[in-house]
């Protein structure tokens, strides 16, 4: 083990575990990983960045919400049970309120033609940002000719066949994870998983059980982008579209819970095998899988937004500005808002 392995971890009280994820939660648009990292590590002092990194390869291996798992795994390193579930509560508490305040509005509004052209301009800003997060993550993967085919028949299985995501994701790793077992030296780092269960969430929602149409659907991705915190929050949005509060606050905690159980039971066990050969060839063996996923998952929402040409050159106009700048996301939200509203996409 490391010096930074070996040294306790800093006291931090419960309330500061809820209200410093509360802090992170609030802090992002689009995702909230960056800000999670910048608070636990440079912030706070929680944390190294070493520890932040191979905490996160067990939450990035797991399904679920990466943020929110992560949140359990220093919860509970910080505060035991308690802090397991104070830290995730503390991260998605404000987010959800926000959330849902803007349920009630497009429930009021949504039917307006400004504010349908205004989701279609942000669905399409948000369509550009995952393909720009596709991009930034495909050019770190190891053996670039080796594992990104394994993109490709990710994206054709998912957003062209409509294949169930557990049934390829298991093919995937199993098939990956072997070549990348037999690739991978003791020199190697993994590669990461975001949390996307986008084209799942779309499979099932709009396919499978038909609760809502395509169109309707990007709407709520288009505001879930809109507000801060995980992008989790979609989930949040279609239960309340579904079922209203009740179906909201039970779609989230069956999106969040299970995981988090699972989480805070295999994370002691995951830490016996850090570094550990196999660990790392399905860390490796699973981050083509996740941009095959997330470039299906911007292709669904520009579909179901029905983009003519002009949005689909603005969703390249986002991807590339996104991933050639350090802006942040917000102003690619604002102005996918502003040219939905006059028209343009």
């Amino acid at each position: 083990m490391s010096a930074g392995q070996d040294k306790a971890p800093p006291a931090v009280s419960l309330a500061a575990l809820f209200f410093g994820f509360s802090k992170i939660g609030l802090s992002g648009f689009g995702g909230v990983l960056p800000f999670a990292r910048h608070y636990l590590v440079e912030t706070s002092g929680w944390m190294s960045a070493e520890e932040f990194n191979q905490q996160l390869g067990l939450c990035q291996f797991l399904p679920g919400p990466n943020v929110v798992n992560l949140a359990v795994v220093i919860g509970r390193r910080h505060g035991g049970l308690a802090g397991a579930c104070l830290a995730p509560v503390g991260l998605l508490a404000g987010p959800v309120a926000v959330v849902l305040l803007l349920a009630l509005l497009y429930d009021a509004w949504g039917t307006l033609p400004q504010a349908q052209a205004m989701l279609r301009g942000i669905a399409a800003a948000g369509a550009g940002l995952l393909f720009a997060m596709a991009w930034r993550m495909a050019m770190a993967v190891k053996h670039k000719a080796v594992f990104l085919p394994f993109t490709v028949l990710v994206f054709v299985a998912i957003a062209l066949m409509r294949w169930p995501l557990p049934a390829v994701m298991l093919a995937g790793i199993a098939l990956s994870g072997a070549v990348a077992y037999g690739l991978l030296g003791r020199d190697e780092s993994p590669g990461r998983k975001p949390d996307e269960l986008l084209p799942e969430l779309y499979r099932v929602v709009v396919e499978q059980h038909r609760w809502m149409d395509a169109s309707t659907f990007a709407h709520l991705y288009a505001i879930a982008q809109a507000a801060p915190g995980p992008n989790v929050l979609v989930v949040t949005l279609i239960g309340w579209q579904v079922a209203g509060l009740a179906g909201a606050l039970t779609a989230t905690v069956a999106m969040c819970l299970p995981m988090s159980v699972v989480i805070y039971v295999l994370f002691s066990h995951w830490e016996r095998f850090r570094g550990a050969r196999w660990q790392r060839a399905i860390q490796l063996g699973v981050a083509p899988l996740a941009v095959g996923l997330i470039v299906s998952g911007a292709a669904l929402v520009g579909q179901s937004a029905g983009l003519g040409w002009a949005g689909w050159a603005f969703v390249l106009a986002v991807a590339v500005f996104s991933t050639k700048t350090t802006f942040h996301p917000l102003w690619c939200i604002a102005a996918g808002a502003l040219l939905g509203l006059a028209g343009v996409v």
